[in-house]
């Protein structure tokens, strides 16, 4: 892996574990001024500590978080500073880090019996709006867009794809 320096347009190897990165990178969002976090196709969610210069498991003390995001295709900090996590087959993960140092977990998922549940399993998109509604792009099963200002969260629209055989991309204007 190798950062670049815009300040000195230079690229600097980040040494890494033999095995570590051995997956696709589908996503990266900065955690801290410190650290970056990495979403891969099958090495989970990596921290690349920025001044140690040194890459870690993000999850490793959490075995059941760490095997639903083994395959992670979007990662987005929202506005108050939760982490959300897309993944391949097991919905939308939001993680809040109160004054604590264990997290709260959310785990959306769809459920064909609830109308208010995510239209899909397989995240790759997530983005916050104004009114800080994050919109949930899914492989295959279009848009669901789940309403943060309730104290209870809850799909508030689906957004039907119009093709079922393509995935929603990211575009930010």
């Amino acid at each position: 892996m190798f950062l670049f320096d815009p300040k000195t347009k230079k690229f600097t190897s980040i040494p890494q574990n033999k095995n570590q990165i051995t997956s696709p990178i589908n996503a990266i969002t900065k955690l801290n001024s410190d650290e970056i976090l990495l979403g891969t196709s099958g090495n989970g969610l990596l921290v690349v500590d920025l001044k140690m210069q040194k890459i870690s498991n993000f999850l490793s003390h959490h075995q059941l978080l760490k095997d639903k995001t083994k395959i992670t295709r979007s990662l987005k900090k929202d506005s108050k500073d939760n982490l959300w996590i897309g993944t391949d087959g097991y919905g939308l993960l939001e993680i809040q880090y109160p004054n604590s140092k264990e997290p709260i977990v959310r785990n959306y998922i769809n459920n064909a019996q609830l109308s208010s549940s995510l239209s899909g399993n397989a995240i790759y998109v997530i983005a916050e709006d104004e009114a800080s509604n994050m919109w949930i792009g899914t492989a295959w099963n279009g848009v669901s867009v789940l309403d943060k200002k309730n104290k209870t969260p809850n799909i508030i629209e689906i957004i039907e794809p119009p093709i079922k055989e393509e995935s929603i991309s990211e575009y930010i204007n």
